[in-house]
């Protein structure tokens, strides 16, 4: 279970994402991963025309949001899916979208919902990366400890340790 990301792909079969945000989502592979529940999803998608998903998978209270225009989702004949919701453009569904690109990630990109779409998650939740037991917090460190910064010097070793190295490391604080 992936929870709270952002990203630009799915994944095999048996992996569940919740409280993620996907940039331009593709789920048009009727042959493609397939067994992948996604659960209180934001997937944004560059396109101004309708779309169908037709990968196999599970889709329950995702937020589905496009370009513009026409833009709708829709789900082909036999894919599971419960209490999705299409917008068709960014600007409608998010607090300050003008950082947000459809096609990648932004550091400065908002991903806040407005007051509307922050409830129609499973049970009330908030879909995307500030809902969930664990939302994203300001400044994107995530949870798991990690390098911030590595120094290695250039030099040799003294009995067979490397003199000067520094390591500074940082978690988010729950």
């Amino acid at each position: 279970t992936l929870l709270n990301q952002v990203t630009g792909a799915g994944s095999n079969s048996q992996t569940e994402f919740q409280h993620c945000v996907f940039h331009n989502f593709n789920f048009s592979n009727s042959n493609g991963n397939g067994n992948v529940r996604y659960v209180n999803n934001v997937m944004l998608k560059l396109n101004t025309a309708p779309f169908q998903v037709n990968e196999p998978s599970i889709y329950e209270y995702n937020l589905f949001a496009g370009s513009g225009g026409t833009y709708n989702t829709t789900f082909a004949t036999g894919i599971a899916n419960t209490g999705n919701t299409s917008v068709a453009s960014i600007d409608t569904a998010f607090v300050a979208n003008n950082n947000i690109n459809p096609n990648a990630y932004s550091i400065t990109a908002d991903y806040h919902l407005l007051p509307a779409y922050q409830v129609i998650g499973e049970g009330g939740a908030q879909p995307g990366i500030y809902g969930g037991a664990d939302p994203w917090k300001e400044g994107q460190i995530p949870f798991t400890p990690h390098w911030i910064e590595l120094y290695t010097p250039n030099t040799n070793t003294v009995n067979g340790v490397l003199q000067g190295v520094h390591i500074k490391a940082s978690a988010q604080q729950h």
